[in-house]
């Protein structure tokens, strides 16, 4: 008996109605742009000149204030010290108790951008739109891979870091971390390797104990229902976390925290066990 063969389509209905349905929204979006004078029409479709999603963001910034520096003198008016305008691509205005119009130039970028709480203007969102599909097409998987293979070399580094340094342990579980690792690499506020040695004295003067395990490095204060756990990373304090003791994991195991400024000079032990009271007693 002769069966008959099936083949296995690639076409998906959902997939190709999906595709035709961004394809007309794309157009009505170009359609939306051509509406507005040549002026700038030519300034929102000059984000084919864009080589990265970087130059994107730029971009945007950039025509918002490149419209806004464009409004017509007849169109602008004054009021109590501020000119103000209409937007001059969707026609949009904001109406106050003294003024009407937004405020040339800051208030009309915000309206063009969508910053903050202004109304997005909905010919520049169409022209953004678009510029945003445009780049993620053009550049998108590239960026991506790149991206990936630099986050690969950082970790690489990393992993090579965290065999040669000191890495700190400030929490009864989780995993130690070197000097700049978490919000400190990215505001640049870790301490200076020539104070690390002062911050290390400073808290063995309070009453912790220094330990030393390969090269992990913990600074810790037992107390009968809690122990307290010393970060020195910060270039300008102290931190202290307390947790129950004896530590288990839980939702409930820290007790509280608090900063002890590099600045305090006098009376260490009493503003330090004040500082205890208080944290203890928040929790």
């Amino acid at each position: 008996m002769r069966t008959r063969s099936h083949s296995t389509s690639a076409f998906d209905p959902l997939e190709d109605k999906i595709r035709k349905l961004e394809e007309e929204l794309d157009s009505a979006r170009r359609t939306i742009i051509r509406l507005v004078p040549i002026e700038y029409q030519e300034i929102l479709e000059s984000f084919y000149e864009c080589q990265s999603t970087r130059d994107f963001w730029r971009w945007k910034e950039l025509a918002a204030e490149k419209i806004a520096n464009r409004v017509p003198e007849n169109a602008i008016t004054e009021s109590f010290g501020t000119r103000r305008a209409d937007c001059p691509l969707c026609g949009r205005s904001t109406m106050g108790p003294y003024a009407e119009g937004f405020a040339i130039p800051r208030g009309l970028i915000h309206h063009l951008t969508g910053f903050g709480n202004a109304h997005h203007c909905d010919v520049s969102e169409a022209a953004f739109r678009l510029g945003r599909k445009y780049v993620e097409r053009e550049f998108g998987e590239a960026e991506r891979t790149a991206q990936q293979a630099e986050d690969a070399d950082k970790a690489r580094v990393l992993a090579a870091r965290r065999t040669t340094e000191t890495l700190y342990k400030v929490h009864p579980f989780s995993p130690p971390e070197l000097v700049d690792e978490g919000s400190r690499s990215w505001f640049g506020t870790c301490r200076a390797a020539e104070k690390i040695s002062w911050a290390e004295a400073r808290v063995i003067s309070l009453g912790f104990s220094r330990h030393l395990d390969g090269n992990v490095l913990s600074l810790t204060l037992e107390r009968e229902d809690h122990i307290i756990f010393a970060d020195i990373r910060d270039e300008k304090k102290i931190t202290f976390n307390i947790f129950k003791s004896p530590p288990k994991k839980s939702k409930r195991l820290k007790k509280g925290s608090f900063d002890f400024l590099d600045s305090i000079k006098h009376d260490l032990q009493s503003k330090f066990e004040e500082r205890l009271s208080t944290a203890l007693l928040l929790f």
